[in-house]
């Protein structure tokens, strides 16, 4: 049976409630697991004080209520979250916590969700990140982020979700929301479960969802999953209903309407972010997808 580890980062001036609440999510939820969903990877939490010479499925940076700038009392753990990422574990950031992602560099040219109380000095400090005004959670791939300094309760059941599937997902959710909840399930919602069962095309999907913002090629994508041109895109358009380069441009044209509704930035400025190498290439394409301009795109969702 597979299983998953998580670690909960515990700097100095991390919300105690949040961490400890993060651990007693996670160990509910193996608690759980015999009875809602036997077959579900195992589950196992590790409140770390310091970097650890161990490698973990996720690694959990709750908030923090010191009086100082967000992630100040995190240093140690910069180059070691850092290097999680890079092993492949799933990053997750609770409102604060986005500043240590930050320091990490771990969002660069990421969608980020942000406290607004802390929304201009994460600005000032990441200019590379895509903050995402208003926004309550994002999630860039394998790097999460939420706004609310309570959201760590809904971030780990989406991380429930994500890793042990969405039963148990459920389970969390609703013994978080108590029996008589009329909307069961609204913690755990998000699960980045593909709508397919080949493996190597989800990986395809992951590894564009990583480089999007990049000029990169459908050859390429097939070669980072070992697989011939020509059936790449076979199997990428049987799994999907679209080819490699229009899933490309979905993701980028997804980020550019967020940025055009939630943020000020400049539609030159958002194109280069989102990938394209020119303002003329990204008004083009933007205009092919969604039938108007940047410009009136943003003014109509104003």
């Amino acid at each position: 049976m597979s299983a998953h580890t998580v670690a909960v980062i515990d700097y100095a001036g991390s919300q105690r409630a949040a961490v400890e609440g993060m651990r007693d999510l996670l160990r509910t939820t193996e608690q759980l697991r015999p009875s809602v969903d036997p077959g579900a990877p195992m589950l196992s939490c590790s409140i770390v004080t310091e970097p650890l010479a161990k490698s973990f499925s996720a690694v959990l940076v709750p908030p923090s209520l010191a009086p100082q700038a967000p992630g100040d009392g995190s240093e140690p753990f910069v180059p070691w979250l850092r290097t999680q990422a890079n092993a492949g574990a799933l990053v997750v950031g609770v409102c604060a916590g986005a500043f240590v992602l930050g320091e990490a560099g771990l969002l660069e040219g990421r969608r980020a969700a942000v406290h607004a109380a802390w929304s201009a000095e994460f600005d000032r400090r990441f200019r590379s990140a895509l903050r995402m005004a208003g926004r309550a959670h994002e999630e860039d791939g394998d790097v999460w982020t939420s706004s609310g300094l309570m959201s760590w309760a809904p971030m780990v059941c989406r991380l429930v979700t994500h890793l042990c599937g969405p039963a148990l997902g459920r389970a969390v959710s609703q013994l978080l929301a108590g029996e008589d909840a009329r909307e069961r399930g609204a913690y755990s919602g998000g699960a980045t479960t593909p709508a397919h069962s080949d493996e190597t095309i989800a990986r395809a999907e992951r590894w564009l969802e990583a480089h999007r913002h990049q000029a990169i090629s459908a050859s390429q994508a097939a070669s980072a999953v070992a697989m011939g041109a020509r059936t790449f895109h076979r199997r990428f358009v049987q799994a999907l209903g679209v080819t490699p380069r229009q899933y490309l441009v979905n993701l980028r044209m997804r980020d550019a309407r967020a940025l055009l509704t939630h943020t000020s930035r400049s539609i030159d400025e958002i194109g280069a972010l989102v990938g394209y190498e020119d303002s003329r290439s990204f008004r083009r394409a933007f205009r092919r997808e969604h039938a108007c301009s940047p410009k009136a795109y943003r003014d109509g969702a104003s």
